[in-house]
């Protein structure tokens, strides 16, 4: 009796810190994504050199964080998985960090935010077109509504400055990747949750490589000696503590919330909702940019969004 009750004691105790960390995790995904539109705006650089610069960080602090935290085991499986990690790397977060960086230095850092957190749509469709899977008539019709309100508060914000369409179509471009990432970066069997920090390392290290190629086609006449090394550590910040610690707590939490497929994964995603709101209201504070109703009624359907689409993909799950 006694063996029975303290099993269950400590069964009960496993399952609670076993939920709690989830929270904690994205509890920091919130900050740690939070702050990037911000951060990103203090830095005078090109999109391109911007990714560069914010990946390199990322590949230093997470190879550094593997070693203090005993993770380099994980090197082992990257002949396994290279392929599949690289992939995601090259669609998200390379095509995503340069997407994004550059939107928000020609455009709107709000802007950019708004426009990328469009993208449960994209994986609707991508999930339609890749698997077949047919969202229902109530949720599209959700998706879409709630996209344009998006467009509707974009277009009528009259504090927002845009310099041609590029910071769109940009901003569409991170939305649809990370679309793509949350469709495939929940495939446990392609992507397991125990080797989040070398997907972390690998995307990192393929962003970096792929940003700096990109500059340097571009042909943007930019190098370290006339980059002022004490004025980048906005983007060292992001690069350590968004790309590196904030995206490994981004997987590990849609990990252990994906895990049961109930209640779990449902606050984790109505948690996420709250990355765009945070990262918009932040901008007006600290004196980046000005923020009008618009601009809130914009937020409300990104909520609206999420909901949508967080709703459809648990009753797919599950029926």
């Amino acid at each position: 009796m006694s063996t029975t009750t303290k099993s269950q004691k400590e069964s009960g105790y496993s399952k609670i810190s076993f939920s709690s960390s989830m929270y904690v995790y994205a509890g920091l995904v919130l900050l740690a994504w939070g702050i990037v539109p911000m951060l990103a705006k203090y830095v005078s650089l090109p999109g391109s050199t911007t990714a560069m610069v914010v990946n390199w960080s990322a590949l230093v602090a997470v190879f550094f964080i593997m070693l203090v935290t005993r993770n380099l085991w994980q090197f082992k499986y990257l002949s396994r998985y290279w392929k599949q990690f690289t992939l995601v790397g090259m669609v998200w977060p390379l095509l995503y960090s340069i997407a994004y960086f550059e939107s928000i230095k020609q455009g709107s850092a709000s802007l950019t935010t708004l426009l990328n957190y469009t993208w449960p749509l994209f994986a609707a469709l991508i999930l339609l077109v890749v698997r077949k899977v047919y969202i229902s008539r109530p949720a599209a019709i959700a998706l879409i509504v709630s996209v344009i309100i998006l467009a509707l508060s974009i277009s009528t914000d009259g504090t927002l400055q845009l310099n041609g369409w590029l910071p769109i179509v940009l901003g569409i471009v991170a939305a649809a990747t990370q679309g793509f990432f949350n469709i495939e970066g929940q495939n446990e069997e392609r992507y397991p949750s125990s080797l989040v920090w070398l997907m972390t390392f690998v995307g990192a290290l393929v962003t970096a490589v792929g940003a700096t190629a990109f500059t340097v086609l571009s042909g943007e006449n930019i190098t370290l000696a006339s980059i002022d090394i004490t004025s980048l550590w906005p983007l060292v910040l992001i690069g350590a503590f968004s790309n590196g610690i904030g995206f490994w707590a981004f997987l590990k939490a849609s990990k252990l919330s994906s895990s049961d497929g109930g209640e779990r994964e449902q606050s984790f995603w109505l948690m996420m909702t709250f990355v765009p709101v945070v990262q918009v209201a932040l901008l007006p504070i600290v004196g980046l940019e000005q923020i009008d109703n618009w601009r809130i009624i914009a937020l409300i359907g990104i909520c609206i969004n999420f909901a949508v689409y967080q709703f459809w993909a648990h009753k797919v799950k599950t029926s």
